[in-house]
């Protein structure tokens, strides 16, 4: 799972938080290190949550802790 954002970003920093006091693994990419990131999954949205499965990839768009973690299960 990957989380993109930006350290300007508050719904960022909170997710991030959020994710990691419930022991969720996860890699966090910044949005302004990693502008080639940005383009290729044309992400218009911080921060935004990418969750690969064999079914494909989910995108949770925003500080949404609950449908990441369902996307997680699923």
């Amino acid at each position: 799972m990957i989380v993109i954002g930006a350290e300007w970003c508050a719904a960022c920093k909170s997710l991030k938080q959020a994710l990691s006091s419930k022991e969720i693994g996860f890699t966090y990419m910044d949005a302004d290190e990693n502008p080639e990131v940005i383009r290729e999954f044309n992400i218009k949205s911080l921060p935004t949550t990418l969750i690969k499965s064999e079914s494909g990839t989910v995108v949770v768009i925003g500080n949404k802790v609950d449908k990441i973690i369902e996307a997680l299960k699923g």
